[in-house]
């Protein structure tokens, strides 16, 4: 009588199938249960959180239009991933021609037309040295850390994010540690060990 029926868990494919077949639900499912990490990876990855909120909406755009392309072999999160790793390429892109535009217009003394980011909370100095050092990274390297590190994804689905192989994420991964580790140590955070 209205109540959810007790069971498994549906996988990320049993929801897409659904969703297809037109059970929206499963949609709502499916950006609960993977919308927030979505979010966290885009923040982290542009810097900005109205930057990472246009990008997080594009990604879901952009599945609805490719429902129809994705094929299901249990890896859902990576192929969304991979969606909105592309999208904030494009975020990125547009900020950068926006801050060119603004440039242009102040040097022929119009008036600015970009604002700045909201003001971030006020962090540790430990934490706001590794916002820095990841925001420093090439886009490749802090996407691969993101990836693995803080939304606990295996080498084979960062790999499918990235569009390499499980052994070309390792290596990637041992060479942006290494990049990162030498950042915070000239920011004077370091290993203690």
């Amino acid at each position: 009588m209205g109540l959810p029926e007790p069971g498994p868990t549906p996988t990320d494919d049993a929801l897409v199938t659904r969703w297809i077949a037109g059970d929206e639900t499963a949609f709502d499912k499916l950006v609960t249960r993977h919308g927030p990490a979505l979010h966290g990876f885009l923040k982290m990855t542009l810097g900005d959180s109205a930057a990472a909120e246009d990008a997080w909406s594009e990604t879901w755009v952009r599945v609805v239009r490719a429902r129809s392309r994705y094929v299901a072999q249990g890896q859902f999160r990576a192929w969304l991933f991979s969606i909105g790793r592309r999208c904030a390429k494009d975020q990125s892109r547009s900020i950068r021609r926006r801050l060119r535009l603004g440039a242009a217009l102040e040097e022929h003394g119009a008036r600015r037309v970009v604002t700045s980011p909201a003001l971030r909370l006020v962090r540790s100095r430990e934490a706001r040295a590794l916002d820095a050092s990841l925001q420093g990274l090439k886009e490749e390297h802090r996407s691969v850390l993101l990836l693995t590190y803080r939304y606990d994804m295996s080498s084979e689905e960062v790999g499918q994010v990235l569009g390499l192989t499980g052994q070309q994420v390792r290596s990637r991964i041992t060479y942006a540690r290494r990049l990162l580790r030498e950042s915070l140590a000239r920011r004077g955070v370091g290993d203690d060990r």
